[in-house]
């Protein structure tokens, strides 16, 4: 693997900077605010995976862009935090995105100020805003690394671990799509560059889902919690005192010793800013992925004592109700102490506030020259017995106040002090399909307070469903037994074949000797019924006999191969796959979809649709079939199923890579990659993992998932003791298609684009460049298409800012978003809304609230947003408004809207600074 200069780029020295004072103390070494084009002052380099013996090798390795002066507010972006001036101009940059040849290579880019060398204690901060395509959790080819770092020649680009870079960097994806969301990366004395383990990193975490990201990150200010993407974050990196750290918005990230032997790390040099993509996938829409960086500098610190680092320890970490037991929890402080620190604190957990405990204050003031400070959280006794609760100090965060690590929370426990038990009821898994009986209801009887001895209980069963008939289950003699907190009481449903619809069992704790019945007495869960009232069928088709000629196929792969299998009336009970739920007759013949198992040329990410000829349908209709999803074993097993209607049948639909109509993909292994996917011609319009199906499509009676997944997809193996169906219907109804697998509805598209009509498809896709496992595969049978009725009266909610930016201090410069509904306008609708964004209702902005009334005959209204002018400096904020889910209507694709606020203050800096000439030598 080679490197690239950009040659119009020279590297050029630049002869002198302003200094000045940056939180009172820290020198400005070097800064950029890129508000205009100082290519000239930066080296720029990149690097690819490929061989540079191929033929591609120079299109991969220039396969970047990096934009000087890029307006970003063109994309929608606000001014970064520390733009002073509101400018909103900054350095973009993209890779592997300027190109759609199949199987892109991974490659990275650095930027280097040029000709600086920078020594002992320094730091590198600078503003980034990390975009991404796709929803929350990103969409096709969405994962992707801002990298930054220090200690660097200048000479090496540094991205992945391949044999090239020096220095230390880090990076970070925006949207948490990848086992490593957080990168410490390290090059010693050889150049050989290693992706530190977490404990040498000195790292938090690598995954997104790291409850310290969680905290960093929250949705919805952030899109995707635990990741920084679609928002600015303040980054920090330095060299302090032998110890190099990783700051973002206030939390360090990653903290370890500055030189290390064992890796011989260089400890001075230049400092970098780069992007880089780690996968071969091209992201769809490609201009969406980029980094932008804004306001960087680099300060000396040897003369700025820096931000102190809290943190916080239950001191007293146990409690009880009643005698004076108190718990106390202690704010720690290392660093400067000179002045008095006032924290906030955030108290959680499960007790409750004023009615277990009671606190004084929720503010701490450290005192000047203390390292610490303590509150006294008090128990407040009742009479009611319950199990031992938590209570949850966090520190917030106060970007610029100071710092925080993982040591940000602490827990204390509160013990019960023997009061009569509390007996509750809770349906812990509340539905079941009719045709699996393997498929358990789960109905959870908890006791609170003395557990010394067994207890009866008394349970009351009602419901519109019929022991023995509808379901079986035994809850006649209850009893929790002694040094047990709980008793769990399984259902299993009864399949039968009457169209019945979906029934419940309702349990209630009856009061009884012993024990005092609980707020939560009654719980429901439901049966889902499985079976159609007789239909009208417009096409069907059993695969009982050999029907290819009357189905089209659509084939694609990236690298050109045809590596597919469709094989009609395939008989399955050779994989010892028992007949299809919706099976009459007792056949087990079907239509078998598989891909990418038969050749192992490089770039195999392929597809496979077919479609029925001549048969186009629209209006009101349902497609139902059976699927058998094999996960297969071992590597690889991660594909789709593919599903839709609305089809031209003159493309493949596939991954987003190609594809026209509606189109759903569900995975084979419950891995978590897109686990049910919606899309609209080739645009992803929705992913949802598997786990969020867990107790709907739960394990048993599906596979559990592998080694690295787990329950929620409908996946079965040919091997398993008893190898499981899965009923999906796709429905098109009044404008919306809505996809149920077992009658869990999984997504409903509100907007189908131009495809309104069409053919419906079938599908298998492999989405990865490798031969996976030979077991992976889908069967259809007992494809049917009906008709419905129109259901009426379905409303479609969405909301769009019509004015997105306004400005404090002026009345007349407001902000406005406009909440509009599609269909019926006879009656008035009541809109759920969610207030999100760095701005605070009521201290910024006025105008909303977390409801809007549509009246009677209205189909939109408008929520005006007004500032609140006050004297703080403040960076832009934003207001963002989501339409929260209802049974009044649907959400639209348009789900929420952004209003950028622009501040009016200016900070006070005193006279100017006396201009300063540097000599850079280095």
């Amino acid at each position: 693997m080679k490197s690239s200069s950009v040659s119009q780029w020279a590297r050029l020295l630049v002869a002198a900077f302003f200094t000045f004072p940056l939180n009172g103390f820290a020198q400005v070494l070097f800064e950029d605010n890129f508000n205009t084009d100082t290519s000239a002052n930066w080296t720029v380099l990149s690097g690819t995976s490929a061989d540079e013996n191929d033929a591609a090798y120079d299109a991969a390795l220039g396969d970047f862009t990096v934009d000087f002066a890029f307006d970003y507010s063109t994309r929608g972006i606000p001014p970064a935090p520390n733009s002073g001036d509101k400018s909103t101009l900054g350095v973009k940059i993209s890779v592997n995105n300027n190109d759609n040849t199949g199987g892109s290579e991974a490659m990275g880019v650095n930027l280097f100020p040029a000709k600086q060398n920078f020594s002992g204690n320094y730091a590198l901060r600078v503003d980034m805003w990390i975009n991404y395509n796709g929803p929350a959790g990103g969409g096709t080819g969405s994962t992707e690394h801002a990298i930054f770092g220090m200690n660097q020649s200048g000479e090496q680009v540094g991205w992945s671990t391949v044999p090239t870079g020096d220095g230390v960097w880090f990076g970070v994806d925006g949207e948490g799509g990848s086992s490593s969301d957080y990168y410490c990366f390290e090059a010693d004395d050889t150049g050989t560059v290693s992706a530190l383990p977490e404990d040498l990193a000195g790292l938090i975490g690598r995954n997104n889902t790291h409850p310290v990201y969680q905290f960093l990150f929250p949705a919805p200010a952030f899109e995707t919690q635990g990741a920084p993407g679609k928002n600015w974050v303040s980054v920090e990196i330095r060299q302090k005192d032998d110890v190099l750290s990783w700051v973002m918005n206030g939390m360090v990230i990653a903290s370890r010793p500055a030189s290390d032997e064992s890796f011989g790390v260089r400890t001075e040099g230049t400092v970098m800013l780069g992007y880089m993509d780690l996968f071969n996938s091209i992201a769809n829409p490609k201009e969406d992925n980029f980094v932008v960086y804004d306001n960087i500098r680099v300060v000396n610190l040897d003369k700025d004592p820096g931000l102190p680092l809290l943190s916080v320890e239950a001191t007293d970490d146990a409690g009880v109700e009643s005698g004076g037991d108190t718990i106390e929890f202690t704010v720690h402080r290392s660093g400067d102490t000179a002045e008095a620190k006032t924290v906030d604190v955030v108290i959680g957990g499960t007790a409750t506030e004023g009615v277990d405990y009671t606190v004084e204050s929720k503010s701490v003031t450290i005192p000047a020259g203390a390292e610490s400070a303590s509150f006294v959280v008090t128990p407040v006794d009742d009479k009611l017995g319950e199990l031992e609760e938590t209570i949850i100090a966090s520190l917030k965060l106060d970007r610029g106040a100071y710092e925080i690590n993982h040591e940000y929370t602490a827990t204390a426990i509160l013990a019960d002090d023997g009061d009569t038990a509390i007996v509750s009821i809770t349906a812990t898994d509340a539905q079941a399909y009719e045709r699996l009986a393997e498929d358990l209801i789960l109905y959870t009887v908890t006791r609170t307070g003395d557990d010394s001895e067994d207890l009866a209980v008394t349970i009351k069963v009602s419901g519109s469903a019929t022991a023995d008939t509808d379901y079986e289950g035994d809850f006649a003699e209850l009893e929790i037994f002694a040094f047990e907190s709980e008793a769990v009481i399984e259902v299993s449903p009864v399949d039968d074949a009457e169209a019945e619809g979906d029934e419940t069992i309702e349990l209630t704790v009856v009061a009884g000797a012993g024990y005092a019945v609980g707020e939560s007495a009654t719980a429901t869960a439901t049966i889902r019924d499985d079976d159609y009232a007789e239909e009208e069928v417009l096409f069907a088709d059993d695969f009982n006999a050999d029907t290819s000629s009357d189905w089209n196929l659509q084939f694609g792969a990236n690298n050109g191969v045809e590596d597919y299998t469709a094989t009609f009336a395939v008989d399955y009970s050779d994989l010892s796959i028992p007949p299809a739920p919706h099976t009459t007759d007792e056949s087990t013949l079907g239509l078998y979809l598989q891909v990418n198992k038969n050749d192992d040329t490089a770039g195999g990410a392929a597809g496979v649709n077919v479609f029925p000829k001549d048969q186009v349908f629209s209006g009101n209709y349902a497609v139902r079939f059976d699927m058998f999803l094999s996960a297969g074993s071992g590597a690889g097993t991660t594909e789709h199923a593919l599903f839709g209607v609305n089809h031209s049948g003159d493309i493949v639909s596939r991954n987003a890579a190609t594809g026209d109509g509606v189109w759903f993909g569900v995975v084979t292994d419950g891995s978590n990659n897109r686990s049910y996917a919606s899309y609209v011609g080739a645009d992803l319009k929705n992913s949802l993992p598997a786990a969020n199906f867990a107790t709907l499509i739960p394990s048993p009676p599906y596979i559990s998932g592998l080694s690295f997944s787990g329950p929620g997809s409908p996946s079965s193996n040919g091997n398993q003791a008893e190898p499981v169906w899965a009923d999906v219907e796709i429905r098109h109804v009044d404008g919306l298609v809505t996809m149920k697998v077992n009658q869990v509805p999984i997504f409903t598209v509100t907007d189908r684009g131009a495809f309104t009509e069409g053919v419906f498809m079938l599908g298998m896709n492999d989405q990865f460049s490798s031969i996976g496992s030979p077991d992976t595969f889908v069967i259809y049978d007992n494809v049917r298409v009906v008709p419905l009725e129109s259901e009426g009266g379905i409303t479609v909610v969405s909301v769009n800012a019509t004015d997105s930016v306004m400005s404090e201090g002026d009345s007349g410069d407001t902000g406005t978003i406009v909440v509009s509904r599609e269909g019926s306008t006879d009656a008035a609708l009541t809109v759920l809304l969610e207030l999100s964004g760095d701005a605070q209702l009521g201290t910024d902005y006025s105008g909303a609230a977390n409801e809007v009334v549509l009246p009677a005959g209205s189909a939109e209204v408008s929520i005006v947003l007004t500032s609140i002018d006050d004297d703080e400096v403040e960076a832009a904020e934003t207001i963002r408004i989501d339409v929260l889910k209802s049974d009044a209507y649907f959400i639209g694709a348009a789900s929420s809207a952004v209003v950028v606020l622009n501040d009016n203050d200016k900070e006070d800096t005193g006279p100017a600074p006396k201009r300063h000439e540097v000599d850079w030598q280095g």
